[in-house]
This record gives structure tokens, sequence and C-alpha cells, in this order.
């Protein structure tokens, strides 16, 4: 009698769980003095207390990592932009993940519909979506599955329709098909940017000449000196220092990069 559907049960007896042992796992938290000392803390916690974590553990198990669905809705945005401005950023870029085609098709129509200039929430102008076009072999922590080859059908309606919310696309030049893309996107002014890449200095400065000319998350996720067959070869970072038309940008967490390269 008190709710009108089975699923509406399931989904507030879910919903109850998740608080209750989102705060007992608050309660676990110790205040710690300095980002990195709290980070780490945090983590070590989220490691011991996730795994007694039941219905985490039921809906990994039953779901599977490879079947969560990477949608996101414009309450989510709004809410992100919100918190981000509570902690001082005044313009964000929201970022899409690797994933499928409906996913990204998704992500950029929530966005085309959310007020992206509004009191109370940091500015969003435009978009980056970073993926799908990675190197497998310098993934980090996007989806492997989704990791692809530029694909023209894919990425010319993603432009015809979403082009001018698009700011950046990362991807990584050595992959079969990128030429073409990255005209395209320059083309409709889109900065295209290297990333999730394994490619080698002399590739880089070629696809600089399609138009890619800035670096996401420079040394993160891409190569660098290398050998092959008794020979050293430059990689994706080495170009970075070469040319003068390019920028970059850092993750500078003191982790992503120690703080000796951070200042290199």
């Amino acid at each position: 009698e008190y709710f009108s559907s089975k699923e509406e049960i399931i989904r507030e007896t879910l919903l109850y769980t998740f608080h209750k042992e989102f705060d007992n796992f608050c309660g676990l938290l110790q205040f710690e003095q300095g980002f990195e000392a709290g980070f780490r803390q945090i983590l070590t916690v989220m490691e011991k207390a996730l795994s007694q974590f039941s219905p985490f553990q039921t809906l990994m198990s039953s779901v599977g990592k490879r079947e969560l669905k990477q949608y996101v809705s414009e309450e989510a945005m709004e809410n992100i932009a919100r918190a981000h401005l509570m902690q001082g950023a005044t313009t964000i870029i929201p970022t899409s993940l690797a994933g499928s085609r409906e996913a990204t098709m998704n992500f950029l129509e929530v966005f085309a519909k959310t007020d992206k200039h509004k009191d109370g929430r940091a500015d969003m102008p435009c978009v980056h979506l970073e993926g799908p076009y990675f190197a497998p072999s310098q993934k980090g922590a996007q989806p492997e599955e989704y990791l692809r080859c530029p694909d023209p059908a894919e990425y010319g309606e993603i432009l015809e329709k979403y082009g001018d919310l698009i700011g950046r696309w990362s991807a990584a030049s050595e992959l079969a098909g990128t030429e073409a893309f990255a005209r395209a996107c320059r083309q409709r002014g889109i900065l295209v940017a290297y990333a999730h890449s394994d490619t080698d200095t002399d590739q880089a400065i070629e696809a600089n000449r399609w138009g890619f000319t800035h670096y996401t998350h420079l040394y993160s996720c891409m190569s660098s000196v290398h050998r092959r067959q008794g020979r050293r070869y430059g990689g994706l970072v080495e170009s970075a220092y070469l040319m003068e038309d390019t920028t970059a940008e850092l993750i500078t967490d003191g982790m992503h990069l120690p703080p000796a390269l951070a200042e290199l």
C-alpha cells in the first residue's frame, strides 16, 4: 500500500541502503591536515569499507562493469557545475569518457539542453570529448572495450549535430583515419589534442600539420623515449618540447606528475 510498483520498492530499498552505508563510510573518516594526507586516507578507508558494502557488490556482480551504462542527466551536470563553483572554479569544461556511440550522443544531447551560464553554478561554455579514439596500450582509466579508430560516419554525425558545442577533442594521432578526423575537427574550429597515445616524435610532428596543437595531461598515458631494434626514438612527450605552436596541460596533484617533471 506504500509503493506503486515492485520497481519502486527495489529502488527505494537500494537508496535507503546506500544512504545508510555511505553514512557509515563517512563515519570511518578522520579529519586530516593537507590534501595529500586526506586523499590517501580516503583511499585506504574506501578499500576497507567498500569490500563490506553489499549493495555495491550486488550491483557490480549482477550487472557487471562492462554493462554499466555511461549516461548523464541535466540534473547531474548542473549539480557538478554547482559543486565546482563552491570550490572556487568559475568555469569548467565537462569532459566525456570513452564510451559507446549512444553514450557519447547522450552526453552531448544533455549538454545541449543544459543551461550553461546560470548564477550559482560554474559556467560551462563547451565540452571536451576525451576519446574514444585512443591507443589501448595507453588506455589509463579509459575502458578498453570502447576504444577504437576514428569512424567518419560516427564523428561526422557528432560534428554535424553538436560541433558547435565541442571545444576540444582528444585522440591518439597514430590511429588509422586520424588525419581526416583531425582536419574535420579543425574545419569546425575544434581544438584537437594529443592524448592516450603510443606514437613517436616524428609522427606527432606530422599530426601537428593536420591540426593537433594541444597535449591533454602531458606525460600521463603518453609514449616517451623508447628503443626499437637497438635504436632510440622520441615519443609523444618529447614532441611537446620541440613544437613552438602547441600548448600543454599538466595534472599537478603531485601524484600524476612528480614535482621535478612539472618544473621541467
